[in-house]
């Protein structure tokens, strides 16, 4: 039960900062939508978010992060490739 509080309480809410963040700054224009730090910040967060999916089954919640992680580690492949 103290493990399930810790992911639930401080570690859910540190993967929604970084994925709020990496947008934050994102619509801010200090990074860019194919910048490597607004794509591993992304892939971080909602890997986090997942996780948290463990102890508190939710389909929807789980899909949109599933989503979004997929979506970010295809950006941060298809960036990788053209930077090449």
């Amino acid at each position: 039960m103290m493990m399930e509080n810790l992911v639930l309480n401080f570690i859910g809410p540190f993967g929604t900062f970084l994925v709020l963040a990496a947008y934050f700054l994102l619509q801010r224009g200090t990074w860019e939508a194919d910048g490597k730090k607004y794509l591993f910040t992304n892939i971080v967060g909602s890997a986090i978010l997942i996780s948290t999916n463990y102890y508190d089954w939710n389909l929807s919640y789980f899909t949109i992060n599933i989503c979004w992680l997929a979506i970010s580690i295809y950006g941060l492949y298809s960036s990788s490739k053209i930077n090449k």
